[in-house]
């Protein structure tokens, strides 16, 4: 009841089941943006002081930003603005081989993804999370729909079908994204079955960005960042971190979902993850000491936790399960709370903190 009172709609999206609560929260702000009347907040209009520069996205007017995982089929890119996000990461982007989902995808099984190829829905042939009712052709043509940053769009990287295959279906997928405009892509991972597979998923990591590097994968027009889940051990993942900064990559995103073990095999986010995502900003830090940017991402519900990961490092964050548990408006909430943060600092803008913890 203290939550219902304090704040009705994240109270109210709450009780929905989580699939239910996207729709509804994007459908919502999908229409309230057709309004005239501008919700922009005085904070980025007045202030300026949360405005960020992070290469590769470019110039933003605050450091908070949407993850994978919410709108993942780019269906309601215009709800994204009117929700007071500065860039957004949608997809994933489902690999296809000749038109057809030919390997298993982790995820929710409700959940949906943007086609790469034609085939149709009933054509999915082992997925468990099912090919989405948008192609990325379609998506490419709504874009402009998200007028208020850059727009990332996100690929799992299949690394079950070995290097090679997944090197090759990467490259597939590059040539498409850029034909159809996308400015910026995210490669994602997945989650290893148990932390035994940490180094040989590491290694394997390594191989494929490598291979993509070579193969002038990332002179194709477009900033590639990659997203790593923490699942790895300190060595492996900074190991990682160092072939991402010496071949080129635009930077990391640190932290996303988490897999447990113990007390039940499970994917934690919200808070629960925040300090092992923090973790991997030090880890990285620890790496290139500030030359590679960094987005922080995992846990963040609240200004004061996106503005740890700022400290730690992060030029930008990114957000989704506070979305749940605040509701719509999480993002706007965020930013001032954010702001409040920085200025208890002491700083007079947000880029003086990045690093700040070191």
């Amino acid at each position: 009841m203290r939550d219902l009172a304090k704040n009705p709609a994240g109270a109210l999206f709450r009780f929905l089941p989580p699939e239910w609560s996207r729709r509804v929260g994007l459908s919502a702000m999908a229409a309230a943006s057709r309004l005239a009347i501008s919700t922009e907040s005085t904070v980025s209009l007045l202030d300026h002081a949360l405005g960020v520069d992070v290469p590769g996205f470019g110039h933003l007017p605050h450091p908070v930003g949407l993850g994978a995982g919410f709108e993942r089929d780019g269906a309601r890119l215009r709800a994204l603005g009117a929700m007071g996000f500065s860039f957004a990461e949608i997809g994933s982007v489902l690999l296809t081989a000749e038109d057809r989902i030919s390997l298993p995808v982790i995820g929710d099984r409700t959940g949906r993804g943007i086609r790469l190829g034609n085939a149709a829905p009933h054509e999915v042939e082992r997925a468990t999370w099912p090919s989405g009712n948008e192609t990325l052709d379609a998506v490419a043509n709504r874009v402009g729909e998200f007028n208020h940053g850059p727009l990332a769009i996100n690929i799992e990287v299949p690394l079950q079908v070995g290097p090679v295959r997944a090197v090759a279906m990467v490259l597939g997928a590059f040539q498409r994204l850029r034909k159809n405009g996308f400015p910026v892509v995210v490669l994602s991972w997945g989650i290893p079955r148990s932390p035994d597979s940490s180094a040989s998923q590491a290694a394997m990591m390594v191989a494929v960005l490598e291979a993509l590097a070579s193969e002038a994968a990332l002179l194709l027009g477009f900033p590639v960042w990659v997203k790593l889940a923490p699942n790895l051990a300190r060595e492996d993942f900074q190991n990682i971190v160092d072939t991402i900064a010496s071949l080129g990559y635009q930077g990391i995103i640190a932290g996303s979902a988490r897999h447990v073990s113990w007390p039940e095999a499970a994917i934690v986010s919200g808070s629960p993850a925040l300090s092992v995502t923090n973790q991997l900003l030090e880890w990285g830090w620890a790496v290139h000491k500030g030359t590679l940017p960094m987005i922080g991402s995992g846990g963040i519900t609240t200004g004061e936790e996106a503005f740890q990961k700022i400290l730690r490092g992060a030029a930008a964050v990114e957000i989704l399960t506070a979305l749940w548990l605040r509701g719509p408006l999480a993002a706007r909430l965020i930013r001032s709370e954010l702001h409040a943060e920085m200025r208890r600092f002491g700083a007079t803008k947000i880029s003086e903190c990045i690093g700040g913890f070191y």
